[in-house]
């Protein structure tokens, strides 16, 4: 673009800086307390585009897009340091080296001192740049080749693009989204008052009393979920509503009568069991296996066919693998920034060991596989799971992390805190990588977003660190002011690795595992099914699937009704404004229920 970073104009990056800043501070408070988070994008967008609206046409449209591109890029710092304080002050046996954490007595103090805090922000700091850069790296390399396939829609970058150019486009466009947006805002918000004042989760609506023993079916009436399911295109949303389906009224009835699962209506008791009891093992065997299978059929496939081979097959693994180490071997500054990186984060793991008190060697070759096969894996996994959903999922971390350190025979606390930090950060696809899809809708290039990102990163990484302290310094966690339910929920789960009581339902069953890749293979191969959606579906609770199947039901309606231009033209406005006004006034009555 001739425009260069001429978006870059001071108050497009101020007013970036100004919600990025709002947003870590948002995000930092909500993650410790519930575990979960928001993005404020869509209302930046709105804000920055009343600013900048009396500008020229082009200029203003890329000063919106920097905003915009400023103020969703900010890096979390709550999780490693909250979860260490809050294991440290209820756990006598926690025990955490130097450079993660002050010493214990100066916890118990609740002391802010520098002299113990400067190097473990500052390691972290250190870790979590060479981990974004590396991870960085790999989206604007691979980013191309995933964006370009049809079915990486990212539903929630694509939303706001979408946004952005309905500002700018005026008229109808600009009537179809505030239209969707009031209704949006009117429908939830009328559900959740009806639900408070009557009792009743209105929301949600079980139907699984009605059916035999064991089947479960439910209805979440959230327009969020229903316009996600339009967005992220019929044959991902329906394929993740097939296996759902399947899933809960086929194979619950016999996996509960078998004793795998508990079964429950209660649904989030229900899909706990499920999840560690089944379902992960086929889902996981679909996004795993299910990739190089799909290789190996699609070749086959290609040869069989030739040219009357008409279905998109995304790329599997090993292409991408080899297509990504051969444009950094080919690039020589590229090649020299991977290799210092590289360098860096191999020094600091056998330096810092954070296997201990395994030799320093032991982590050195973990960090290897990480850095060469499990951080791409998950990289992958993530940005497609991302791009086809809208949505990602920290299981893939456990399973390639995680467990693979707990079978080694480590029993300790800081490989499971720290060792996220020494590989690829994989959490980067999924925001540059949907970045690039719409660049070109958005006026934007790779510079930009490379850009963009480190103005957003590198402050917010320091602010999330000095939030998180002096909430516990002055509010303290686990206290009424502070639940700390997102640090309770960590502190369990990591507590359980750490003292060995993983138990046989936490595990993958490599039968259902194998047998997963290589059904979600085939049904990718030989149907109009995505093995991605399929894989999301097992993953999910029995309301999604079925609310995001609707969606699915919509899109599949409308593409064929009135062809695939009306949702770029129409559609993908009208469920823009529906999601995003679903999500805001979710949010807002959450926040108003807690602090009730």
């Amino acid at each position: 673009m001739k425009q260069g970073s001429r978006g870059f104009t001071l108050r497009a990056t101020l007013t970036g800086l100004c919600f990025a800043t709002l947003g870590v501070c948002v995000n930092t408070y909500l993650g410790i307390n519930f575990g979960m988070g928001i993005s404020l994008g869509v209302i930046a967008v709105l804000v920055a585009f009343s600013l900048f609206s009396r500008s020229s046409g082009n200029e203003s449209l890329k000063e919106v897009s920097i905003v915009y591109l400023i103020s969703t890029s900010f890096l979390q710092a709550y999780w490693v340091l909250g979860a260490s304080i809050y294991m440290i002050e209820r756990f006598n046996d926690v025990v955490l080296p130097a450079w993660l954490i002050p010493p214990k007595e100066v916890i118990l103090a609740k002391s802010l001192d520098l002299r113990y805090w400067v190097i473990p922000l500052f390691t972290l700091f250190c870790l979590q740049l060479i981990s974004t850069g590396l991870g960085l790296i790999m989206s604007l390399v691979l980013g191309e080749d995933l964006a370009s396939e049809e079915r990486m829609v990212f539903p929630n970058i694509a939303m706001s693009a979408s946004l952005i150019e309905a500002c700018f486009k005026g008229g109808e466009s600009v009537r179809r989204v505030v239209i969707a947006i009031i209704l949006g805002l009117g429908v939830t918000l009328s559900i959740r008052l009806l639900s408070a004042l009557t009792g009743v989760n209105l929301m949600l609506i079980n139907l699984s009393y009605y059916l035999p023993y064991g089947s479960v079916l439910a209805l979440s009436l959230n327009l969020g979920f229903m316009a996600m399911g339009y967005i992220i295109s019929a044959s991902v949303s329906l394929s993740l509503m097939a296996s759902g389906l399947v899933l809960y009224l086929l194979l619950l009835p016999i996996l509960s009568s078998k004793g795998m699962v508990s079964f429950s209506y209660e649904l989030n008791e229900l899909y706990n069991s499920l999840i560690f009891g089944f379902s992960a093992s086929p889902a996981l065997g679909m996004l795993l296996i299910g990739s190089a299978c799909l290789s190996l059929l699609a070749m086959l496939e290609r040869r069989l066919m030739g040219a009357k081979s008409k279905k998109e097959l995304g790329r599997g693994f090993g292409e991408l693998y080899r297509v990504m180490w051969n444009r950094i071997l080919r690039n020589r500054g590229l090649l020299y920034l991977v290799t210092s990186l590289l360098l860096l984060i191999f020094i600091l793991a056998y330096v810092l060991n954070p296997l201990e008190p395994f030799p320093p060697l032991s982590s050195l070759a973990f960090v290897l596989y990480s850095v060469f096969l499990a951080g791409f894996l998950e990289f992958v996994m993530l940005t497609k799971m991302a791009g086809e959903t809208g949505m990602t999922m920290g299981v893939l971390g456990i399973m390639l992390y995680d467990i693979p350190v707990f079978l080694s025979g480590y029993r300790g606390y800081s490989a499971y805190l720290a060792l996220s930090y020494f590989r690829p950060s994989p959490w980067t696809g999924p925001s540059v990588v949907g970045l690039i899809k719409y660049k070109d809708m958005l006026g934007i290039d790779k510079s930009d977003i490379v850009k963009g990102k480190l103005i957003g990163w590198i402050p917010t990484f320091l602010l999330s660190a000095a939030l998180t302290l002096l909430l516990w310094k002055n509010l303290g966690f686990g206290t009424s002011t502070m639940p700390s339910l997102g640090l309770l929920q960590t502190a369990l789960y990591v507590r359980m690795l750490a003292t060995g009581s993983l138990t046989g339902g936490g595990t993958l069953d490599p039968r259902f595992f194998i047998l997963g890749g290589l059904i979600g293979a085939l049904l990718e191969v030989l149907t109009p099914m995505s093995m991605m959606g399929l894989a999301i579906g097992l993953l999910l609770p029995p309301h999604y699937v079925t609310a995001m199947g609707i969606g699915g039901l919509v899109r599949l309606y409308t593409d064929r009704r009135y062809g695939k231009e009306y949702f770029r033209e129409k559609g993908l406005l009208i469920s823009t404004g529906l999601m995003a006004s679903s999500m805001i006034a979710d949010i807002l009555m959450s926040m108003l229920f807690a602090f009730a």
